[in-house]
């Protein structure tokens, strides 16, 4: 159910942002033993020194100060690099895979993704050979009060064609400074006519929650993407929503979750899980052990918890706590298995490090980092050939449109969804078939990207080879909803 063109962010538990100390001098060249001990007694040292004796107080896993200078100091003498980047990198070569050290502007690109908060126009896009397609506008952002929609297609930006550029180059040309203006061209419907509006950047919230809504049985759907620490802004009116409707059983959708901050864990704790604690982190020093607690005095919802082998770290953590509180059953495959949290460090060079600080167990006694979480009930989703007959005939002079419930609209959905470009066939041509259509079109290099099917449309869909193509059935999804439908009639017996 997840969007594929939905950017996945890195799956890690977070705890607290630390500050930062001092800087070290950079570029110095090396020529011979004698100056590289002469560098490592210099005071622009203390910084690399001062990283390597935090590493030795809180990394969980296990190094000491010595090695980590030794390190630094055979990577200086073989390559003769003293740069502040590549010695403090070659100390964390040595550490676990989730530990890192972050230059600038990686650092501050995994901020964003950390919190969802960041500068910008305020759309979601993704590439195409048209330009970037706009696949969503954040509300009030300064892209929905320049007038740009779902389905433009930016071009270029202050007058400079990103056609040849990568994805990234283009988005560093958008993003900017808060309050600032940046032009943007953009295509609507004909390739010839390239609108251009100006736009101020904002901070905008990107919502960690991809899929909402209230599935047959009254059970309410919600799929979130990752545990950014503005959850809490967009999960709160979703239950409002499903309180007025008397929603009861909900299904959170976790698969292919990486994580994110604690704190957003707790979010979903003091929404779902009884009043208590849930979880314990244990740290190189027992004394820095945290606990993690609920407040929650009004437990309502009945959870169906999907996960994967993409589900970590948060997104295992409480998918175990929903285990350990009998407040629901989890569903689909044993996860990733990260049951270690990371601490995040900013440093004054603009970089930052994140350090493997912790092993979490959950209040139930559950180690994710050694057992993974093991569903409730085991279900994998199947694939298969896409059957081109079974999916029915494309009809070349009836072109469904919008509002339309037809076999020519099942038929052309089927081809969509097999492709990608939809994320559920359900035989309505709704918005998000037309959205699907523009979006293949502008790939197919239409002439004209309406979202309006036509006879260029159903021929290059009758025309690509299906043969090799493989479409999964959600079947992890249709276990939690018989899972509820199971329970309800069980009650009325």
């Amino acid at each position: 159910m997840k969007r594929i063109f939905k950017t996945i962010i890195s799956g890690m538990l977070c705890t607290a942002m630390l500050l930062p100390m001092a800087t070290m001098a950079q570029g110095t060249t090396v020529t011979s033993q004698e100056d590289m001990e002469a560098l490592m007694r210099n005071k622009s040292c203390d910084y690399v020194f001062e990283i390597a004796r935090y590493i030795d107080s809180n990394y969980i896993i296990g190094t000491n100060y010595e090695r980590l200078i030794q390190d630094a100091f055979r990577y200086m003498f073989v390559t003769g690099d003293t740069s502040f980047d590549g010695i403090v990198n070659q100390m964390f070569e040595g550490l676990d895979k989730y530990s890192d050290y972050m230059p600038p502007e990686e650092f501050q690109s995994f901020l964003t993704d950390l919190t969802g908060n960041l500068v910008g126009i305020g759309v979601i896009v993704t590439a195409s050979r048209a330009g970037l397609l706009v696949h969503e506008v954040l509300p009030g952002s300064g892209a929905e009060k320049a007038g740009i929609v779902r389905g433009d297609v930016i071009v270029a930006v202050n007058g400079e064609s990103i056609l040849d550029m990568t994805m990234n180059d283009a988005l560093n040309l958008i993003r900017g400074e808060k309050g600032t203006t940046v032009e943007i061209g953009f295509l609507r419907a004909l390739p010839e006519v390239v609108n251009t509006v100006s736009v101020v950047r904002s901070s905008v919230s990107n919502s960690p929650i991809s899929e909402t809504k209230v599935l047959e049985g009254n059970v309410g759907y919600i799929c979130l993407d990752s545990f950014t620490e503005n959850v809490a802004r967009y999960l709160d009116p979703i239950l409002m929503d499903f309180d007025d409707k008397g929603v009861k059983n909900i299904i959170l959708d976790l698969r292919n979750n990486g994580g994110g901050a604690i704190e957003a864990a707790n979010v979903l704790a003091d929404r779902f899980l009884p009043e208590g604690r849930f979880v314990v982190l244990h740290t190189k020093n027992e004394a820095q052990n945290e606990e993690y607690f609920s407040h929650n005095k009004d437990v309502r919802y009945t959870l169906a918890v999907l996960v994967n082998e993409s589900s970590a770290s948060a997104s295992e953590l409480f998918s175990a706590s929903v285990q350990d509180k009998k407040v629901g059953v989890v569903i689909g495959t044993e996860t990733y298995g990260k049951g270690v949290a990371q601490t995040v460090r900013s440093l004054r060079t603009g970089g930052g490090i994140k350090l493997t600080t912790a092993l979490y167990i959950t209040d139930g006694g559950q180690d994710v980092n050694a057992n993974k979480v093991q569903p409730d009930i085991y279900v994998e989703n199947k694939k298969t050939v896409f059957d081109e007959e079974a999916a029915g005939a494309l009809s070349f002079s009836v072109f469904p449109k919008e509002g339309d419930k037809s076999e020519e609209t099942r038929a052309m959905e089927n081809r969509l969804y097999a492709l990608g470009y939809l994320d559920e066939a359900d035989d309505v041509f709704d918005s998000e078939t037309t959205h699907a259509v523009r979006w293949f079109q502008i790939t197919q290099g239409h002439e004209a990207f309406t979202g309006e099917p036509t006879f260029q449309t159903i021929f290059d869909l009758n025309n690509i080879e299906y043969d090799e193509r493989m479409v999964e059935e959600d079947d992890q999804l249709s276990a939690a909803i018989s899972y509820f439908q199971n329970q309800s009639n069980g009650e009325k017996r």
